[in-house]
C-alpha cells in the first residue's frame, strides 16, 4: 500500500479537511479501514470570536502546541462528566426548511489514555457539571 497515495485519497475524500491518515502505512499494511466524519454547520448559539485564544493542545503523538481555541459558556444541562471524561453537547442551527439541528457531543478525557480512554462514554448521560473550564 502506497502511503502517499492513501494520504492523497484522504485529502480528496475530505475536501482537504484531513491531510493525512493518523497512522503509519508500511509494506506490511494489507488493509487500512478508515472512517471519517466532518461537520460543516452553524451553531445554534455561535461562539464569540473575541473569546477565542491560543491554548496548549497535545496531539496523539504527544506533541504540545498552541491551538486557537473557541470558548463559550454552556447551559448546565449540556455538560456532564462520565467516569473522568467531560461531555459537552452543542446544538447546530436548524437549516431553513429542515428538521431540528444536529447535536454534537465533544468528549474530553484526561491526559494520557488517548481517544479509547474517553470515547465510550460520549453517549452515556451522567451527573451534570455546573461549569467546566479547561485547565493547563
Amino acid at each position: 500500500m502506497d502511503p502517499a497515495a492513501a494520504d492523497a485519497r484522504v485529502r480528496e475524500a475530505t475536501g482537504g479537511l484531513i491531510e493525512r491518515l493518523p497512522l503509519e502505512i508500511t509494506d506490511e499494511t494489507l488493509l487500512a479501514l478508515v472512517d471519517v466524519l466532518a461537520l460543516k454547520a452553524r451553531w445554534e448559539k455561535p461562539f464569540e470570536a473575541r473569546r477565542t485564544r491560543d491554548l496548549p493542545f497535545t496531539d496523539a503523538a504527544g506533541t504540545v502546541g498552541p491551538v486557537p481555541t473557541m470558548v463559550k459558556d454552556v447551559p448546565l444541562t449540556d455538560a456532564w462528566t462520565a467516569d473522568g471524561a467531560y461531555v459537552v453537547e452543542l446544538r447546530c442551527a436548524t437549516e431553513p426548511g429542515g428538521g431540528p439541528g444536529a447535536r454534537v457531543r465533544l468528549v474530553l478525557g484526561s491526559r494520557g489514555p488517548g481517544p479509547a480512554g474517553c470515547c465510550p462514554w460520549a453517549g452515556r448521560p451522567g451527573p451534570r457539571a455546573s461549569r467546566w473550564t479547561p485547565t493547563g
